[in-house]
């Protein structure tokens, strides 16, 4: 079993962190993958580039999606 969450936020306190800490306090052994920006300052720019430049396309999430399902 996995979870993948996806947002358009920084990951340190996100969905994905209140996903990863209700799966620890259920005791439950699943698999999160948090798709996310990085915790640091992000530049501004165009949203796809940004999305590319941290991995969070719609590319990087298709293959991550074929790896696990493969």
């Amino acid at each position: 079993e996995f979870v993948i969450t996806l947002e358009d936020n920084v990951q340190f306190g996100g969905f994905g962190s209140m996903v990863c800490s209700k799966m620890n306090e259920w005791n439950l052994n699943t698999k999160v993958k948090t798709f996310a920006y990085r915790d640091e300052f992000i530049q501004q720019g165009n949203i796809a580039s940004l999305q590319r430049e941290y991995g969070v396309d719609s590319v990087e999430i298709e293959n991550y999606i074929k790896s696990v399902l493969a």
